[in-house]
């Protein structure tokens, strides 16, 4: 039986098109359908600004990833102590931080704090059937002990070179209380103790129904400075506790005088967000700004309840996530300006969004199928180069040293660098997945003015403005007639059909001439005698007065222009190997694909008259090939092959997978062969 293969959306289009359910991770409140306005006509959906970042497996090593709660270095978390680090176009497996859990810890839970220079970690050490918390601090290049605890901590901080946990008690021999501690200080002497001098900690603490008060939502620190904002009192109120850096004196302030929540975005002592909502629904959402002495209301987003995530960019981009009822939304705006919706994915019944995280200068969700075991998706508003294939052979970045490939280790405190190439993810495989007939088919086929992908399934798929998926009016008789797999490069035709004339490529004698037949007339030119080295010939062509020929004559790189009246040779970047591509975009700008040997190179020029520029091409990971090329409607695209080895299971599977990359920035991702959920065009 042919292996299912399913369209893994990425542009997802808005949530408010069509009514999808969704729930918030943690406390955070459940959100279900996106409520559509009744209108005579539907308006023009709008296309999520979400791009697909990690695809998981299904198993537990593979799964439920989330984005850690640290700043100054994006973590992302998985399973059994996976540790990713999020670069500006996607995410990649940290060594450092992989191997720095230390034993018997079985995984990190999450991160907090601001990397690297106070960053602290939570995690679960079992002994038996008895599992209990740990805390720990990032030191250079590894994670030093610093608390032991019963129960799972509501919120961490580090402050006075230790470690403040909300909701949990020290470790002992005897039984964890019913209701906690409040509030936690873990020292670095290792004594456990109560915060002192804290005044919201010394207002009366239960309440008749038994809810501990006062109710701690949340605890920050920046530059010594500890915040703590809880619910007090009866009518209740929201206020925020300022610690002095040295603990000695400390400051009470009202956000709201009503019943609410909140949590804090702190970048310094006098520059503190407080963001949430009142507990009944008609009231506004809380949102205010900290300058070191006062707290002043901030404008809000229109039509929320309660703020769930915030963070401001160096630049002065603010971005939220917000709750109306149960719906959930994404905002940003600008210095000065206006609030403005975000798109978010277009969902199927079965899906939901489980998880949203707001981060330095990008906003995160994790998209689930309850239904599946595995399954989920991670998304990222900044676009994404290189999709995670979480479950598969670890893609750790490959550089060369001396000809041989090794994985490359960056230093613990080192963001990986963003690879400059403009590529990205449009087409991926899963390892372990994808037998010889896919590895052997994935490929290109232009088509006029539709660029289709075949070999991933018998009908092709289609390529957009900004990924690739099914479309039901192509039949497998369309596949047949795209070129099968053959030798790098061979995706030049030797006859082409302009707009007027039709070009071909002939041998005559010791010549290779190009034919040019416009209506009844025709013409012969020659573009040069073969000798005993390599000659290939390809054409591109507008019209009977502009065309292109290129390839190798002679084993030298051959690029000439027609205009009518002769074949001019194009001033070439390179003097050795063949341009095994070349297009001329709606704009003038032309592009060119070179090979010499096993180096593959793309150039660029805004017009006939300017220089080439090179630009640069993905960085290839342990032993990846470029395998093919193809320049077509405006866009170049690769296919990159894993390295060699071949089938290593009985069933013929291989470890990696080939996968097709675009220039375009890509929002739609297919994924194959993969049992996953359709969730739409």
């Amino acid at each position: 039986m042919a292996p299912r293969y399913t369209w893994f959306a990425l542009s997802l289009l808005a949530a408010c098109a069509t009514p999808t359910e969704a729930v918030a991770r943690g406390d955070s409140p459940a959100v279900s359908s996106v409520e559509t306005a009744s209108a005579p006509e539907a308006p023009p959906v709008e296309r999520s600004a979400f791009h697909i970042a990690l695809a998981e497996g299904d198993d537990p090593e593979s799964s439920f990833f989330h984005v850690a709660r640290v700043r100054g270095r994006t973590l992302v978390l998985g399973g059994r102590g996976a540790v990713l680090v999020s670069t500006e176009d996607g995410v990649t497996a940290d060594p450092i931080l992989g191997k720095a859990i230390p034993a018997p810890l079985e995984g990190m839970d999450e991160v907090y704090g601001r990397w690297p220079e106070a960053a602290c970690m939570t995690g679960r050490v079992a002994d038996g059937e008895h599992v209990s918390g740990v805390g720990y601090c990032w030191a250079r290049d590894r994670w030093v002990p610093a608390a032991a605890w019963e129960g799972a901590p509501k919120f961490l901080a580090p402050w006075q070179g230790g470690l403040l946990a909300g909701g949990v008690s020290p470790r002992s021999e005897q039984p964890a209380p019913v209701n906690p501690p409040r509030l936690t200080f873990f020292g670095a002497d290792g004594h456990a103790g109560h915060v002192p001098g804290s005044q919201i900690l010394a207002l009366p603490a239960a309440t008749p129904l038994g809810r501990w008060k006062p109710g701690l939502d949340d605890v920050a620190s920046a530059d010594g400075t500890l915040f703590v904002v809880a619910e007090v009192g009866k009518p209740e109120r929201l206020l925020v506790e300022r610690f002095s850096s040295d603990a000695a004196t400390t400051t009470l302030y009202e956000l709201a005088p009503r019943e609410a929540t909140a949590h804090l975005w702190v970048k310094g002592a006098r520059d503190v967000v407080a963001y949430g909502g009142s507990t009944n629904a008609d009231e506004r959402p809380i949102l205010s700004h900290f300058d070191g002495e006062r707290w002043t209301p901030l404008e809000a987003p229109p039509g929320i309840d309660v703020v769930v995530g915030y963070d401001r960019s160096a630049t002065g981009t603010e971005r939220v996530f917000a709750f109306r009822g149960e719906a959930l939304s994404c905002w940003e705006r600008s210095a000065g300006s206006r609030w403005r919706s975000l798109a978010l994915p277009l969902l199927e019944p079965n899906q939901r969004i489980d998880g949203h995280w707001i981060t330095e200068d990008d906003a995160w969700i994790h998209v689930q199928t309850p239904s599946r075991r595995g399954g989920g998706m991670l998304l990222r508003l900044r676009p994404v180069k290189r999709v995670y294939m979480a479950g598969s052979v670890p893609q750790e970045l490959a550089v060369a040293d001396g000809g041989e490939v090794r994985a490359a280790a960056p230093p613990a405190d080192a963001t990986p660098a963003l690879d400059p190439s403009p590529f990205h993810d449009a087409v991926i495989g899963y390892a372990d997945r994808v037998d010889s007939q896919v590895m052997n088919s994935l490929r290109l086929c232009p088509s006029g003015g539709r660029t289709l992908v075949c070999g991933v399934t018998a009908t092709p798929l289609v390529s957009t403005e900004d990924g690739v998926g099914s479309d039901g009016a192509f039949e497998q008789s369309a596949q047949a007639t795209a070129r099968g797999p053959g030798e790098f490069g061979s995706s030049g035709p030797s006859v082409v059909r302009a707009t007027d004339a039709v070009f071909r490529v002939e041998q005559r004698g010791r010549s290779i001439a190009v034919r040019r037949q416009r209506g009844v007339a025709e013409r012969v030119d020659s573009l040069g005698e073969v000798g005993e080295g390599q000659t290939e010939v390809a054409l591109w062509a507008r019209s009977a007065d502009d065309a292109v020929a290129f390839g190798q004559l002679n084993d030298a790189p051959l690029l000439r222009r027609f205009d009518g009246r002769s074949w001019a040779p194009i001033p070439l970047p390179v003097t050795k190997g063949r341009v095994v591509a070349f297009d001329r975009a709606a704009d003038g700008s032309e592009r060119m694909f070179t090979r010499d040997g096993q180096a593959v190179a793309l150039f660029e020029r805004p017009r006939d008259a300017d220089a080439w520029r090179p630009i640069v091409l993905p960085t290839l990971m342990r032993g990846e090939t470029i395998h093919d090329v193809w320049l077509t409607n405006d866009d170049a695209w690769l296919l990159v092959w894993p390295g060699e080895g071949g089938p290593t299971t009985a069933g013929g599977k291989y470890t990696r997978a080939p996968h097709l990359m675009r220039m375009r920035p890509v929002k739609r991702v297919w994924s194959y062969p993969r049992d996953l959920p359709d969730l739409g065009w």
